[in-house]
Parts: C-alpha cells; sequence; structure tokens
C-alpha cells in the first residue's frame, strides 16, 4: 500500500542531506527512505509493527546531530501530523522533537528558572489503581532546585520595578523553610544584591520549628524584627505576596498546558487534551492558587 507523500524538498542550507521520506513502507506500517547517497546518516528504516511498537502504527528514527539538523526533525515529524492526523507516531529515535530545556545560550541562572519537563507516572498509577494520564512536573530540575525558584524571580523582579528594592542598598529578609530562600538567595546573586543563603554569602539566622507562626520567636516574627533593624530591610513576603500566585499563572500553569495540549492520544495513552485535575502541595498555597487561575480561566473550567 505505498503511497506518495506530497512533502516538497529539504530545508534551505540543507539541500545535501537526505530528503524527506517520500513513500510509505509497503507493510503499511514504516516510513521507508529509498538508499541513496545520505541514507548512512539518516535513520529511517522500515519496522513492521509488532508488540514491541507499544501500540503505534508508525516508528520514525531520526538522529539529529546539530540544531540545523533538529529544525530539520521537527518539520519532518510537524508534516507527518499534518498529512496524516489519524496515525499515532511514535517519537524520534534519539531526541525528542520539542525540548523542554532551551536552545539558546542564557544570559545568567535566572534564565534557567523554570520551562522544566512534563512527565508520565505510568507505575505510580498503575500500582495505585488510578484510571487516568498521571503527569508529574520536575520542578527539581529547575536551576535552585525546587517550583519556588519562579516566585523567587518574580517577586525579586517586581521589588526592583516598583522601587522597593533598592541595588546595593536593601537587603532581602525572608521567613522560609529553605526553597524560598534558596531561589530569593540564587535571584539575589546573581542581581549581585545581599542573599539570603550562606551559601551564597549571606547571613541565615535559625529560627525554633515549634514557635507559632505570630509568635516573635518564629521565623515571621525575627523577620519582621530584623527588618526593622537592619537600614533597608526589606520583606518580598512570600505568603502575602500576589507574585507568588501571579509567577504560576504566568508560567508553570501555560507550561503544562501547552503540554498536555500538544501531545496526542494513542491507544495505550488516550487524552481528552485537557488538564482534568491538578494535584500540588500546599505551603503558601500560590502554586495550587496560581495553576487553577491558569488552568480554569483559559483552558479547562471543569478542572478539578
Amino acid at each position: 500500500m505505498a503511497s506518495n507523500l506530497p512533502w516538497g524538498s529539504p530545508l534551505k542550507g540543507y539541500e545535501n542531506a537526505a530528503p524527506l521520506p517520500t513513500t510509505i513502507n509497503p507493510d503499511g506500517k514504516s516510513l521507508y527512505n529509498p538508499p541513496g547517497p545520505q541514507s548512512a546518516s539518516y535513520g529511517n528504516f522500515p519496522k513492521p509493527i509488532d508488540s514491541s511498537n507499544n501500540g503505534f502504527d508508525f516508528h520514525i528514527y531520526y538522529m539529529p546531530n546539530s540544531a540545523e539538523e533538529m529544525q530539520y526533525a521537527r518539520e519532518l515529524h510537524e508534516r507527518i501530523r499534518r498529512e496524516f492526523p489519524e496515525l499515532r507516531i511514535y517519537k524520534f529515535w534519539d531526541k525528542p522533537v520539542d525540548m523542554p530545556y532551551s536552545a539558546h545560550i542564557l544570559d545568567d541562572a535566572l534564565g534557567a528558572v523554570g520551562n522544566t519537563a512534563l512527565i508520565r507516572l505510568d507505575r505510580i498509577a498503575k500500582q495505585e489503581g488510578i484510571e487516568c494520564n498521571l503527569l508529574g512536573k520536575l520542578e527539581y530540575t529547575s536551576v535552585g532546585g525546587s517550583v519556588k525558584d519562579r516566585i523567587a524571580k518574580r517577586m525579586v523582579e517586581a521589588a526592583e520595578k516598583e522601587g522597593k528594592l533598592i541595588p546595593g542598598f536593601s537587603v532581602v529578609i525572608e521567613p522560609t523553610s529553605g526553597n524560598t530562600g534558596i531561589g530569593l538567595a540564587l535571584a539575589c546573586a546573581v542581581k549581585e544584591k545581599e542573599a539570603a543563603l550562606r551559601a551564597l554569602g549571606a547571613e541565615v539566622v535559625r529560627t525554633p520549628t515549634e514557635a507559632a507562626w505570630d509568635a516573635p520567636e518564629s521565623h515571621i516574627g525575627v523577620a519582621r524584627r530584623l527588618q526593622r533593624e537592619i537600614p533597608g530591610g526589606i520583606i518580598l513576603d512570600q505568603y502575602a505576596n500576589p507574585n507568588n500566585p501571579l509567577a504560576h499563572e504566568l508560567t508553570t500553569g501555560p507550561e503544562i498546558i501547552e503540554a498536555v495540549v500538544s501531545t496526542p492520544g494513542t491507544a495505550e495513552h488516550p487524552t481528552s487534551g485537557k488538564v482534568d485535575a491538578l494535584i500540588a502541595g500546599a505551603g503558601t498555597g500560590g502554586t495550587i492558587t496560581g495553576l487553577s487561575r491558569a488552568i480554569k480561566k483559559a483552558h479547562n473550567k471543569s478542572c478539578i
């Protein structure tokens, strides 16, 4: 059942590479690129559908070795999807078409905040008897190691813009169990201001964990005292700062939505194409608040 695919010529500047596949292999199960002078560097080989194909109609093999080849691979993948939307297409062999990280050189560490991968948690879903596509957002791969990097970056940048945080004068003080402090320390160090963790050259003041939140010796109480005592002291206050949930409404939420919407369903992983339920750990409540806003406003009002 060979079928011609009207896909045209390779990308400009890549004319000497292997052409885009022109036929479906007669087995009807795979793409086939006829042998040619470039076939050694081109990875499209016939692969009949069987148990190893995991229920996909096609396996597409391609090993990009440069940014130019990655772009070529993306165009190949998108053309296949446009021409044959009904097909279940397996990923490229060596690298995914859409990388969760920037393909550009970043100016500083803050450029590596967020934009984390969304992965399937199939084994956990099976173990717990959960009949849905269970996904996890890998926030620990953010540059500071947690979801708090996002709010730290946004709170620092917003305070700068509003004139509350003055370079060379302000001292950032924050009551934190650790992760927000790391994020703030990173943001402050990159911006050449006083940081909030000893590892980045700042002073860490320990407070008793058993203290009530409003007690003078609690982390919040001590932070407020230090703000009064230290000239230029400023508390960005993750508990009340609107930029906490806003960071997730503008970054984490859209990242999750885009990943879910752009991933086609398969026989193994059928999908509604929507984020139907959301689970997030709650400390300040900023993550769940921001994500809920993003999903319910622009994506799925029925999300649980």
